[in-house]
């Protein structure tokens, strides 16, 4: 027998795959997966898009921005490009939403972990 969390977790991902958000995303991949040397030029952007925010470089970071919208103007000018990236961040924004929201109501007591991290 499955206990209420695994049962109302399996409804969570009903409502997600049934949200305008997510079908949305669904058919832009789906449509960007046809053309699979465009597929690959937007995993090359988001690739090299995480490693920029995500570099603890700060001190190139606004040089090394410029080169990077620069290298992917045109990419981000193909309005197939645009509504996938869109629907991307439509969908993730909702996952951080949903997780937020979860982790806020479990109350776990991180403060002190969490001050010693960033200290480091």
């Amino acid at each position: 027998m499955k206990d209420n969390v695994e049962i109302y977790t399996l409804a969570l991902i009903r409502v997600i795959h049934d949200s305008d958000v997510y079908k949305d995303y669904k058919a832009v991949k789906n449509r960007l997966a046809q053309d699979p040397e465009l597929k690959s030029k937007v995993n090359q952007y988001r690739k090299e898009c995480y490693h920029l925010q995500n570099s603890g470089d700060v001190e190139s970071l606004y040089e090394r921005t410029q080169q990077f919208d620069r290298q992917y103007d045109e990419l981000l000018k193909n309005p197939q490009v645009e509504e996938y990236l869109r629907c991307e961040l439509a969908i993730c924004r909702m996952l951080q939403q949903i997780a937020s929201k979860v982790v806020e109501s479990v109350e776990l007591d991180l403060d002190d972990i969490a001050n010693d991290i960033y200290q480091m």
